[in-house]
């Protein structure tokens, strides 16, 4: 008997982040057992866990979920506590764990260092450091609290401190700023040090939003804040703050943009900038003809920064060229064979000083040659100057999406070490499913890869051309496919808290985007002018309630939905709210809608909107909306609020029976598959009514020749339904098809990854659109969760949240012969396999991890419930 994954606050031993109460979790594994029986949680702070200070005990309790436990401790600043986990179960079977940790950054403890900027044009992208000394004794335990705005790489004695990128990353810089607490202790040396930073304007300052794109849209320079905090080996502390008595010299980055890319001159680079000499100097005065320039403090406050939320953003995996293609008009072009979200990496050379390498990246080749017209003004470059040395090259301060790099300044044979980066955040992976279809497999890797590369910090739309937003409606559909897929609660944590700080801009309305930039200078006649200043838009806006809940349902975390009830509430009032002041009626009737957002089905061409009425589903999610907030006060003990919920849902449906629906059960609005497919699914029909609408859902496919019309709304849902109300077949045909419009017609045209549009690419190669069309969108990739509930067959439970229960139903269908999937769940492993046999009998393998259960429901057989362990039946 094993215990694993000890998390704190969905981290594993967080370093600096913010905590407030925390909760701690953990998994059982390798036992015969069945249930835990009681648990046991000790907590010791200090350096080591050995000699710690034991400073809480819960004492063996029975009631301790393995699902989160809060420790009902008082938090210290710079400290770092530890714990661990003892679980008793059903067989007598003991186990403790190893020591997990936790550590806490600065809390409310005022901040020693100044922000402070280069004395230099605000457009240059500086270095800033600071030389000091440890000369009394060796250092024990050293931490750097650190924020650099836009971004930042920090180094201390010539070495990067982590493995981090792009920090601190993307967030609501008008409302907060996260710093960053990093362990330095095995980068210092007994006598002279130095600390440095390169900063460059990211999202915080550099172009952003759109075409032609704005600058400055948080601030105007960059600028950086630091304090080292130092205790030595003879009980001394030593502190190192930002001020005005650290230097600052340009760097060798001469622009960088998130959209543009960047540009290197090696030949301004200060050799050595981060390493001090031994006489406490810096060597780089020695080696540059240019004296440093002093800092000088900024007018910035520091009342609005917190400790940091979002995980690390991280290389995770690195591709070589799968080919390298030399074409008739001299491209030389590099096919990484994948898309993915991050940079190339390259060795140089043999140049001469001021020769020039460039890579262009794109997603797409047209006709054998480089590509790039759909990422519209992104110019998505990287140009590097050479000083005539040797080199490995990188880019610091951008990435792009792209498959191809076209080469230019290197010969075919010159090329040496182009290795391909894929940066994300760092969420593991907790879901596989595995078919005999190869295609229905290589769309399952195009789902995870659409989700990684566009989990960078935020859930973007698109990683490659000028947008990569925070679009709130993607989040909002594909969230529950996010969680099946990867362990992603402290990623959204991250997420959802910028929700909550542009809510509060909005008296509860939720914007279309978060963060949501704010350029000073745009004007009303500028087309993206209503997309920037547009709050409260259904679906959109109902990322607000179904991302909140739909991480409880999935990991069990009271803690997790105690934090976001607030966001629940005011999108649910803000709604209200808009009914009321239109009369009251139970509809949400006002307001500017983005529909069914490139379904096919649209009367008018020109529309993304598609045909199905606006309003209509805006009232389901209305519905919905309500919903979650009375499910969530209940789960809370908000009794009050949850009475009036209750009022409130029940209000509403009767309002939508009685407006969208005909005595003998037919809508009254346009009978679009969206439209069906929205009422199943939040289960808005009259009494008795939901095999018919699911009878017509099904001819509106037959009459397409079983190809879908939907759009970002209705396919979400589309399969769901369709296998809840009995039309599994329907489903699975949906899921095979492989011409246009489906999935698979997108594997056979070479996707790698998910598309914005289900004709992003046509029949003969081409691409259907320059102005918005993007080849890695994740948003239609939520087929997935269809996969894991139905083909696969495992689904939570609201009541037992966290698959401490879970319905296991998996619905096969003949056309495929294997299914196999693993979950790591929040509760640990589940593994479901069907596989049709010779005879025709359809095997099915249930694995049930330790202290859950699950009612099984297998075709033709009543329903059973298993314990843990390995359960086998023969169909």
């Amino acid at each position: 008997m094993q215990i694993n994954n000890l998390k704190t606050n969905h981290l594993v031993n967080p370093l600096g982040y913010e905590l407030v109460k925390p909760f701690v979790s953990w998994i059982v594994e390798n036992t015969r057992a069945k249930k835990q029986i009681a648990a046991q949680v000790v907590v010791k702070k200090g350096l080591n866990a050995e000699i710690g200070i034991l400073i809480f005990d819960s004492g063996k309790n029975e009631s301790l979920s393995s699902l989160g436990y809060e420790l009902p401790i008082e938090l210290e600043p710079y400290t770092r506590y530890f714990w661990k986990v003892f679980v008793w179960a059903d067989n007598d079977d003991f186990a403790e764990s190893d020591w997990a940790f936790f550590e806490t950054a600065k809390l409310k403890d005022p901040w020693k260092g100044q922000w402070i900027c280069a004395n230099l044009d605000k457009e240059i992208h500086p270095y800033i450091r600071k030389t000091f000394s440890i000369s009394a004794a060796e250092a024990q335990w050293a931490r750097a609290y650190v924020c650099g705005l836009g971004l930042y790489e920090l180094e201390i004695n010539g070495r990067k401190v982590s493995e981090e990128f792009l920090m601190p990353g993307y967030h609501s810089y008008d409302s907060f700023v996260q710093y960053q607490t990093y362990d330095i202790l095995e980068y210092l040396q007994k006598g002279t040090n130095t600390i440095g930073a390169m900063l460059g304007p990211g999202w915080y300052k550099g172009r952003f939003v759109f075409r032609p794109g704005f600058t400055d849209i948080y601030g105007d320079t960059m600028q950086f804040i630091c304090e080292l905090h130092i205790r030595l080996t003879d009980g001394t502390e030593l502190f190192v703050a930002s001020g005005n008595d650290w230097e600052s010299h340009s760097s060798p980055v001469k622009a960088s943009s998130i959209y543009d890319g960047e540009e290197y001159s090696a030949l301004e680079t200060v050799p050595n900038w981060s390493i001090p000499d031994s006489f406490g100097n810096n060597t780089a005065k020695d080696n540059t003809s240019k004296e440093w320039a002093s800092t000088k403090l900024t007018n910035r406050a520091t009342f609005d920064l917190r400790e940091r939320i979002n995980p690390p953003i991280l290389i995770h995996e690195k591709l070589t060229p799968e080919k390298i293609i030399c074409n008739d008009i001299g491209e030389i072009i590099l096919d990484f064979g994948q898309e993915i979200t991050g940079w190339v990496s390259f060795t140089v050379k043999g140049k001469n000083p001021a020769d020039v390498v460039k890579l262009s990246y794109s997603e797409i080749m047209q006709d054998g040659k480089f590509y790039r017209d759909n990422l519209r003004t992104a110019k998505a470059e990287y140009t590097y100057i050479s000083d005539g040395t040797d080199a490995i090259v990188r880019p610091h301060f951008t990435f792009f999406g792209f498959r191809y790099v076209k080469v230019e300044g290197l010969s075919r044979d010159e090329l040496t070490g182009f290795i391909a980066c894929a940066i994300y955040s760092d969420i593991e992976r907790t879901g596989w499913i595995e078919t005999d279809n190869p295609e229905i497999d290589r769309l399952i890797n195009n789902i995870i890869w659409s989700q990684k590369g566009n989990f960078l910090d935020i859930p973007t739309d698109c990683p490659q051309r000028d947008e990569r937003m925070g679009w709130s409606g993607d989040a909002a559909v594909f969230c529950e496919t996010a969680h099946q897929n990867m362990y992603t609660p402290a990623f959204f944590n991250h997420f959802l808290q910028n929700i909550q700080a542009e809510q509060e801009k909005n008296n509860g309305a939720i914007p279309l985007f978060a963060p949501t930039p704010k350029p000073k200078n745009i004007d009303e006649e500028n087309p993206f002018s209503f997309i920037l200043n547009s709050a409260g838009a259904s679906v959109w806006g109902d990322v607000g309630s179904i991302l909140p809940w739909s991480l409880y349902t999935m990991y069990g975390s009271k803690n997790l939905l105690r934090r976001h009830y607030p966001i629940i509430k005011a999108w649910a009032e803000y709604i209200i709210h808009q009914d009321n002041e239109n009369g009251g009626s139970g509809l949400w009737k006002t307001g500017n809608h983005l529909g069914d957002w490139l379904s096919l089905d649209k009367e008018d061409e020109r529309s993304p909107k598609g045909a199905t009425d606006v309003y209509f589903i805006a009232s389901a999610f209305y519905y919905n909306t309500v919903c979650i907030a009375k499910k969530s006060s209940a789960v809370l003990g908000f009794s009050d609020e949850y009475e009036q919920y209750r009022e409130q849902a029940k209000k509403i449906k009767e309002a939508f029976i009685s407006t969208y629906f005909t005595v003998d059960g037919k809508l009254t609005i346009a009978e679009t598959q969206t439209a069906l497919i929205v009422a199943l699914y939040f289960e808005l029909f009259p009494l008795g009514k939901a095999q018919q609408l699911c009878d017509a859902l099904v001819k509106r496919l037959e009459s397409k020749d079983m190809h879908l019309d939907t759009g970002f709304v209705g396919t979400p849902y589309l399969c769901l339904v369709l296998s809840k109300y009995g039309a599994n077949k329907a489903a699975y045909s949906l899921l095979l098809q492989n011409t246009y419009p489906g999935w698979l017609y997108e594997v056979r045209m070479g996707a790698t990854t998910i598309w914005e549009r289900w004709n992003s690419i046509l029949p003969n190669g081409k691409l259907s659109d320059t102005m918005m069309n993007s080849l890695n969108h994740y948003a239609y990739g939520s087929i997935a969760n269809w996969m894991y509930r139905y083909m696969c067959g495992l689904n939570p439970v609201e009541e037992e949240p966290g698959f401490k229960k879970a319905i296991i139903m998996p619905m096969p269908d003949l056309r495929l012969k294997k299914v196999h999937m693993i979950r790591f769940t929040a509760s640990g492993r589940y593994e479901i396999t069907w596989e049709v046999q010779e005879n025709g009998v359809i095997a099915y393998t249930v694995t049930v991890p330790f202290d859950c259960k699950a009612l099984v429901k297998l075709p033709g057989k009543e329903t059973v419930t298993v314990l843990a362990g390995d359960h086998y039946w023969r169909i």
